[in-house]
Parts: C-alpha cells; structure tokens; sequence
C-alpha cells in the first residue's frame, strides 16, 4: 500500500507532491507538436526490431516518406531510437537540406 504519487505517462514515482508529471516526461512532453504525441505508440514498428523499451522517451515519431511538413497518419511511423537512427543512415535522410 504504498501512497507515493505516480508519473501519469511512466509511472515513476514522483520526487515532489502536487505534481501529475515527473521532469523527463514534463520537458519531453513540451517539445513535441501534439500530432506526433497523440500518433505515438508504445512499441517500436520495425518488424525486425527486438528492443525492450522500459521509458516512453525511447521512442520516436518518423516520417515515412523523409517530409517532415506531410503529418498525415499514413506517414508517421513509430520507431525505437536505434532504428530510426539507422533509417536515417540507410536512406541519407541526412543528405535533405530539409534537416539541416
């Protein structure tokens, strides 16, 4: 029985009364358009994938297609942060001046 109070997205406890949010999830939270919050899931779509994610943060929100300016549904895919990195890589996401 336990009456600490829980992060609301992690579930962690809380270091401070009064507070629905713990800091990783509060200032993460902030800086995300609420598009790719509200589209993000909680595991890593890469089939091949086999990463356990223990914190919500270890997820991202990718573009399919590599336009960052196209957030419609079918092109935002949920990645881990390894395989998103290695997508970049694969396809020279990096290469775009759109991400510069």
């Amino acid at each position: 029985m336990s009456d600490r109070i829980r992060c609301i997205d992690c579930k962690k406890n809380l270091a401070r009364k009064g507070r629905k949010k713990c800091t990783t999830c509060q200032r993460g939270y902030s800086r995300h358009d609420r598009k790719y919050t509200l589209h993000k899931k909680d595991h890593c779509e890469n089939k091949d994938c086999t990463a356990t994610i223990t914190h919500p943060f270890q997820l991202t929100v990718d573009h399919v297609d590599g336009d960052k300016n196209n957030v419609s549904d079918d092109n935002l895919v949920t990645l881990c942060a390894n395989c998103h990195s290695l997508k970049t890589h694969l396809n020279r996401d990096y290469l775009n001046l759109e991400y510069r």
